[in-house]
């Protein structure tokens, strides 16, 4: 009897003991790290070159907001995947987010902007939500923290953590992967340091599905708009990781009517019936 409440006591030990130190569970090649209930992150994260896991299905699947059949009160839409998307040959952008995380509420009008402005050309972006608070990631309030958040793009929640374990995003700090249209990732950013940067690389991807996206300074050199047009003054990024460099978009139209496109960072030309709009990031 000795023996058996031994073995007991240090079976329960050894349970509190996994509760709260951590829990270490393999997924692929990496691991994710939970304390008290708590995800912290995971090891192994992806680089450029890397090809780009698909979203998982079966026992763990994974449940989809603003794709299509998802609606207020059905809430969970259609699952998007890798595989079709890269068929589709479309650009696409992985942005790791925590509504709890001021980190990623700041993220937000990038990402708005970033939907209205190159969707159009092939580029998908995708939300992966994954707290760091278990009570976080039911799906009623990451459909609320999403409408409060005015994103328009598909967003998936990964309750789980099965999506965060195989990209190595770590939880509660904004993350983003750039996947190119052959299904691999482009680059990898942590953090908002580097938001002009992903802006560029996701024009510059889209830019080689559709000539008439031009992208950064080599896009401009000897650009010529039809009947004389030219582009209006070029401002600088503010963001201080990236104090001399900048980030252009333009498109352009032969009509009378002005201005395709109008937000607070656009500035518009206009000569001899041509608009050239010209959209230089500032964070």
């Amino acid at each position: 009897r000795t023996m058996v409440r031994r073995a007991a006591a240090i079976s329960a030990v050894a349970g509190i003991m996994l509760a709260l130190v951590g829990v270490w569970r393999s997924v692929g090649s990496t691991e994710l790290l939970t304390v008290g209930g708590v995800y912290l992150g995971s090891f192994g994260q992806l680089d450029a070159g890397d090809a780009a896991p698909d979203f998982p299905v079966g026992e763990h699947d994974v449940e989809w907001l603003n794709t299509p059949g998802s609606s207020p009160q059905a809430l969970r839409g259609e699952a998007l995947s890798m595989r079709q998307l890269r068929r589709e040959k479309k650009v696409v952008l992985l942005h790791f987010w925590d509504y709890t995380s001021m980190r990623s509420h700041l993220a937000m009008p990038a990402l708005r902007r970033w939907q209205e402005r190159y969707a159009p050309y092939g580029v998908q972006l995708i939300g992966v939500h994954r707290s760091r608070f278990n009570f976080a990631d039911r799906l009623v309030h990451v459909a609320r923290a999403v409408k409060r958040s005015g994103l328009c793009h598909a967003v998936v929640n990964d309750e789980h953590g099965d999506i965060s374990a195989a990209y190595g995003a770590k939880a509660g700090e904004p993350s983003m992967f750039v996947v190119g249209t052959d299904g691999r990732i482009l680059s990898v950013h942590e953090g908002l340091e580097s938001m002009s940067q992903v802006e560029y690389e996701l024009c510059d991807a889209a830019a080689q599905q559709h000539s008439d996206l031009w992208c950064g300074d080599e896009g401009l050199r000897g650009w010529k708009g039809p009947a004389g047009a030219k582009l209006d003054a070029r401002r600088k990024s503010t963001l201080s990781a990236l104090a001399n460099s900048w980030v252009v978009w333009i498109t352009w139209r032969v009509s009378r009517y002005a201005c395709m496109h109008k937000t607070e960072d656009v500035t518009l030309g206009t000569t001899h019936g041509a608009h050239a709009l010209t959209q230089l990031q500032h964070y």
